[in-house]
C-alpha cells in the first residue's frame, strides 16, 4: 500500500530555555530544528535555491563584540551595543556607498553612534544558481546608544532610524533591505535550504555564539516570488499560511487618520523621543508579502509599548464573538481591542519575539499545525512539524499542541504560560469591560417598513433592475431565506464588450483563497465567522483608554430603513450625521456624473471636516429629471477622498441605495469602504410581492424582509468563506 505523504506550507519553529539561559546547545538545536523541516519548503531546479530559510536570534553581545573587534571596530564598553542586518549593494559602488550613508545618517538623527561596518562572510557554495544570481552584498553595521537608557527607548530609536532610512528618497536601482536593526535581535537568512544555513553563514558555527532561544522557518512560497528579502523570519515574527484579509488590512492601516506615536500612546516614548510620526508612514511595505505586512503591523504596536502577546492578541484574536467558554474578562478585552484593530485573517501559525520572550498562537480557525514540547532539563519547543527538535537527551518531556486562537509564551520571568494564563493576564492589563460597557451603544434594526412607496417598479427602472432581478434573485432569496444557486459557467460577455448596460458591480469579481487548505465552511464552521459591525469615530492604533469603546456596535452590515432614519435623527447615536445625495440632474449631460461623483467626495470631505461622524449616502430619486449615481462611485470616491485627507477612520459611511439587489452587490460595498447597507428598495419590493401574495404561501411583509435579510447575510459569508476570511471587520 502507497503510503500518503502531506506536506503543508512554510515550517516554523522555536526552540527556548525556559528561564532564559544562553547556551550553544539551544542554537544547535535551533539549527537542527531548521534542517528538518527542509521539506516544508520549495527547491529550484538547481537543487540548492529555495524560497527562503532563515533564524532569528538574541543578540548575543559577547560574542558580536569579539565579531567588531576582529573587523577592526572598536566599541565603547559602558553603552549599549546594537546590530543591523543589511542586504545592499557590493561596498565601493555608488549605491553601496549611498545605503551606508543613509542609515548612518538616520542612526545619528535618532541618538544613535554608528561605530563601523562589518562584511559578514558567506560561503557562496551552498547557493543556487538562482539564489547567486539575485545574492546581496550582507554587511552588519554596529551602532550604540550613550546613556542609562531603557532597552525600550534604545529598540524605539532604532526602530525609528530604521523607518528614516527606508524612506529617504534615493536611486529606485539601489538595493537596501534591513533584515533587523536592533539591541536585542539580530536576522541572519537566505535563499538556501534549511540544513546550509548555517554552512552559508560561518557566524552560526562559532562555538562562541550561545542564544536563551531561537526561531527558525523554512519558507514555502504561494502568493509571491520568491526574495532574499521575504525568507523568513522577519524582524518579528514568522508565519504559517497566508493573511486572506491583507488587502483589506493594509488599506485599513492607510486610512487611519492618526497612529497615536508619543501623544496618549500606550508606551514609554513622547514626542521629543521619537519624534514625527510621519517618519512611519506608509508603515506596511507595498511589495513585501503578507506575512512581511503583518511583522511591520506587529512591530508598530510592539514599539509603541505593547508587549508581544498583547500585539498578536489584537492582530489576531480568536473567534470571541460567539464561544461562549471564553471567560467574560477575555471576550471584554477582544472587544475593547476590535475597536482599534481589525483581525488579521486568514490561516496563520506565528511565532514571535521581542528579543526576550517568545510567543507562539494559532488563528482563530486554526488551519496550521503547532506542537509543542517542555522538557525537564528547561527547554521548550514548539514546531509545524512533530519531532523536528529533538528532545531525546532532555528528560521527561511533556507535550501538547495548540488549538484555535490558542497561544503559549516563554518568559525568563514567568516560564512557560499556556493560553488561558496568558490571557487571564492580558485580561486584567485594564478595565475593559468597564470601558466597552460604557462606550459601546449596543444596536440592533429598527424593525420593517411600515409602508411601501406607490412606486416601486419606477423605483427598479431609474435603478437599472430587470424582471429576471425579481423573478430569479429576489423571489428565491424569500422562498428559501439564501440566495439563489446559479451554474458555475457564465455565457454572458464581459460587461465591457456587452451590448446592453450592465451594473458597476458586474465589473467586479470575487477573489478566492488559493491555498486556504481546507477552505472555510461556512455553515459547521459558523461559530468562528462574524458580521458584527462598528462604526464611529477610531482611536489611534496607539492610543490605549475608555474613549476608543464609545461606537456603535450592530451585530451586522445589514439594516433597514427604519434604522436609518433613526442613525440620521440622532435616536441610536449620539454621533453628529450628514445626509448626502447620490444623485444629479439629467439636464447636466454626459458630464454630469463626473461632476456629480466630484460633489459628492467634496461634500463628504467637508462634513468630516466639519465634524459629522457618520455620513450617509442616498441615491433614492425623488424628481423625474434626477438621475442616480452608481453607489459604488459614489462610495469609492468618498471613501478614498477621506483616506487622502486623513480623515476615513473618523467616520463610518452607511449606503441608503435602491440599487443592490444581490449579494455581490452587498460584497463589493462592504469591500470598498461601506460599514452598513440599507437595500431600501429590495426590502420594499420583497414587501410588496407579499402584498400580492407572490411566493406562492402566506408569507407576510416583515417575514418577506427578515427572509431577505438572511439570504444576504448567508450570502455575504459564502463569499467570505471563499475569500478565506471570517469576519466582515476584515
Amino acid at each position: 500500500m502507497q503510503q500518503s505523504i502531506e506536506r503543508d506550507a512554510c515550517g516554523i519553529g522555536f526552540v527556548a530555555h525556559v528561564e532564559g539561559v544562553a547556551s550553544r546547545d539551544v542554537l544547535d538545536r535551533v539549527l537542527g530544528g531548521l534542517a528538518c523541516v527542509k521539506h516544508r519548503g520549495a527547491l529550484a531546479a538547481d537543487d540548492k535555491s529555495s524560497d527562503g530559510a532563515g533564524v532569528l536570534l538574541p543578540l548575543d553581545e559577547e560574542y558580536f563584540r569579539t565579531l567588531a573587534n576582529e573587523a577592526g571596530i572598536h566599541l565603547p564598553e559602558d553603552r549599549l551595543l546594537g546590530v543591523a542586518m543589511v542586504f545592499m549593494d557590493a561596498p565601493g559602488t555608488t549605491e553601496g556607498d549611498d545605503v551606508r550613508r543613509i542609515l548612518e545618517a538616520a542612526s545619528t538623527s535618532t541618538g544613535l553612534t554608528v561605530h563601523g561596518w562589518r562584511d559578514v562572510p558567506t560561503d557562496d557554495d551552498e547557493l543556487g544558481d538562482f539564489a547567486r544570481a539575485t545574492q546581496p552584498h550582507i554587511a552588519q553595521m554596529f551602532f550604540s546608544l550613550e546613556g542609562a537608557a531603557s532597552l525600550d527607548e534604545a529598540e524605539c530609536r532604532a526602530y525609528m532610524a530604521r523607518k528614516a532610512a527606508e524612506h529617504t528618497e534615493r536611486d529606485p536601482a539601489t538595493r537596501m533591505y534591513v533584515a533587523s536593526m536592533s539591541f536585542q535581535t539580530v536576522n541572519y537568512k537566505a535563499l538556501c535550504p534549511g540544513d546550509s544555513l548555517a554552512a552559508f553563514y560561518p557566524d552560526l558555527g562559532h562555538d562562541g555564539f550561545r542564544v536563551p532561544f531561537g526561531v527558525f522557518h523554512m519558507r514555502f512560497s504561494t502568493n509571491t516570488a520568491p526574495s532574499w528579502e521575504r525568507a523568513q523570519p522577519f524582524r518579528t515574527l514568522c508565519h504559517n499560511g497566508e493573511i486572506n484579509a491583507i488587502g483589506g488590512n493594509e488599506r485599513a492601516m492607510v486610512a487611519r487618520a492618526r497612529l497615536g506615536w508619543g501623544e496618549q500612546g500606550v508606551g514609554l516614548f513622547r514626542g521629543e523621543v521619537v519624534g514625527d510620526e510621519k517618519v512611519l508612514r506608509p508603515v506596511l511595505d507595498h511589495g513585501t508579502s503578507d506575512s512581511g505586512k503583518l511583522d511591520s503591523a506587529a512591530e508598530l504596536l510592539l514599539r509603541g509599548g505593547r508587549a508581544l502577546d498583547h500585539v498578536l492578541a489584537m492582530l489576531v484574536p480568536e473567534a470571541w464573538e460567539s464561544m461562549s467558554e471564553i471567560p467574560p474578562a477575555v471576550r471584554d478585552f477582544y472587544s475593547y481591542h476590535g475597536c482599534l484593530m481589525e483581525p488579521w485573517d486568514g490561516p496563520a501559525g506565528l511565532i514571535a519575539t521581542d528579543g526576550r520572550r517568545v510567543v507562539a498562537c494559532l488563528d482563530r480557525n486554526g488551519l496550521r499545525p503547532l506542537r509543542w514540547a517542555a522538557a525537564d532539563n528547561g527547554l521548550v519547543m514548539a514546531c509545524s512539524e512533530a519531532g523536528a527538535v529533538d528532545l531525546s537527551d532532555a528528560g521527561q518531556v511533556r507535550r501538547g499542541r495548540l488549538g484555535p486562537g490558542m497561544m503559549l509564551v516563554i518568559d525568563p520571568e514567568r516560564g512557560l504560560q499556556l493560553d488561558r494564563e496568558v490571557k487571564a493576564r492580558l485580561a486584567t492589563r485594564s478595565p475593559y469591560g468597564r470601558w466597552t460597557e460604557d462606550g459601546l451603544i449596543e444596536a440592533a434594526d429598527s424593525g420593517p417598513i411600515m409602508e411601501v412607496s406607490g412606486d416601486v417598479e419606477v423605483h427598479q427602472a431609474r435603478h437599472g433592475w430587470t424582471s429576471e432581478d425579481v423573478a430569479m434573485i429576489l423571489k428565491p432569496m424569500v422562498q428559501d431565506a439564501k440566495e439563489p444557486t446559479f451554474a458555475m459557467g457564465d455565457d454572458t460577455p464581459l460587461p465591457l464588450f456587452g451590448s446592453r448596460a450592465r451594473p458597476v458591480h458586474h465589473y467586479l469579481k470575487q477573489a478566492f483563497a488559493q491555498v486556504t487548505n481546507p477552505p472555510i465552511d461556512h455553515l459547521r464552521e459558523r461559530s468562528v465567522m462574524s458580521l458584527r459591525t462598528r462604526i464611529g469615530t477610531r482611536d489611534p492604533l496607539l492610543w490605549e483608554r475608555p474613549e476608543a469603546a464609545r461606537l456603535i456596535e450592530l451585530p451586522t452590515f445589514f439594516v433597514g430603513p427604519a434604522f436609518v432614519e433613526d442613525l440620521v435623527a440622532g435616536v441610536v447615536s449620539p454621533f453628529p450625521a450628514t445626509v448626502i445625495d447620490a444623485t444629479f440632474d439629467s439636464s447636466e449631460g454626459p458630464g454630469g456624473l463626473r461632476r456629480a461623483v466630484e460633489r459628492i467626495a467634496e461634500q463628504a470631505d467637508r462634513s468630516a471636516a466639519d465634524g459629522s461622524v457618520i455620513i450617509l449616502l442616498r441615491d433614492r430619486v425623488s424628481e423625474p429629471r434626477q438621475v442616480p449615481v452608481p453607489m459604488l462611485l459614489a462610495l469609492g470616491a468618498v471613501h478614498h477622498r477621506l483616506v487622502q485627507a486623513g480623515r476615513r477612520s473618523n467616520v463610518g459611511l452607511v449606503c441608503d441605495t435602491d440599487e443592490v439587489r444581490d449579494t455581490h452587490h452587498v460584497a463589493t460595498l462592504l469591500g470598498y469602504g461601506a460599514d452598513l447597507v440599507c437595500p431600501r428598495l429590495a426590502l420594499e419590493t420583497v414587501t410588496q410581492m407579499a402584498d400580492e401574495s407572490a411566493f406562492g404561501d402566506p408569507v407576510t411583509g416583515p417575514l418577506a424582509q427578515e427572509r431577505l435579510q438572511a439570504a444576504m447575510e448567508d450570502g455575504v459569508l459564502k463569499i467570505m468563506s471563499k475569500m478565506g476570511i471570517s469576519t466582515v471587520a476584515s
